[in-house]
């Protein structure tokens, strides 16, 4: 009879112990569940959308962007969601091609500025100098306009105008400029001088600039390479 008290025992606390056991394990896998989770994503964005104060002007997809930036941001530094214009923004970078005006630009004294036109673009062929400011792009004041926001208005399709008001501080003028958008190539790789020339001087020391890395990067570097290689590159800066 001990014996049997003792089995029964023993086999009720590891039933007892299992059985908590379990449900420890199930209520674990409940919470890291996609479904549950989603479950609670939807009834939020549906009380954002209903009970915020502002909730009828934010569309689903303001919402769901927002929360997914949110969620690859607390990855690590270097992970971000990116949006369709985004991605065509850095597909345009990476490519070193894009439908635009060939000016860039940065932000001085809160004005949106020219930095340099690139040569052979439309903006440097309508005589837009570095320093020029920008007033207004299609009517619309950029004189408190970031620079982002600048260049998704500069840049287009190809063939497309944009109207720009320029100022010239040196001499105070003002100017419009009616321009058709072109296609514009990046180049990634630049002497001395800022081309594609790569001269070499007596002192036979090539001279490469890396402007930024992107699909035509390795190709551009192999050729300026070869090109002051067969001047015979002695060394290289």
């Amino acid at each position: 009879r001990l014996i049997f008290g003792l089995t029964i025992l023993v086999l009720t606390l590891n039933l007892g112990l299992g059985a908590w056991v379990y449900s420890a394990t199930a209520v674990a896998v409940e919470k890291d569940s996609a479904y549950p989770n989603l479950e609670l994503f939807s009834y939020v964005m549906e009380k954002v959308r209903k009970d915020y104060v502002d909730g009828t002007n934010l569309t689903y997809q303001d919402l769901v962007y927002g929360a997914l930036k949110g969620m690859i941001g607390t990855l690590d530094p270097h992970s971000e969601f990116l949006d369709p214009e985004k991605y065509k923004e850095l597909k345009s970078d990476t490519e070193g091609q894009f439908g635009g005006l060939g000016i860039v630009i940065q932000l001085r004294d809160g004005y949106v500025t020219v930095v340099a036109p690139i040569e052979d673009t439309p903006g440097f062929r309508a005589g837009i100098l570095a320093g020029d400011r920008i007033i207004r792009i299609d009517g619309a004041n950029a004189e408190k306009m970031s620079v982002e926001d600048a260049v998704k208005r500069l840049r287009g399709e190809p063939d497309t105008d944009v109207t720009l008001t320029m100022e010239r501080p040196s001499s105070g003028e003002k100017k419009d400029y009616k321009l058709t958008r072109a296609v514009i190539k990046v180049s990634m790789v630049k002497d001395v001088n800022g081309k594609q020339e790569f001269p070499l001087g007596d002192s036979k020391i090539g001279y490469v600039r890396l402007t930024q890395f992107g699909e035509r990067t390795s190709e551009e570097l192999e050729a300026a390479l070869k090109k002051i290689k067969a001047r015979g590159m002695q060394a290289l800066v």
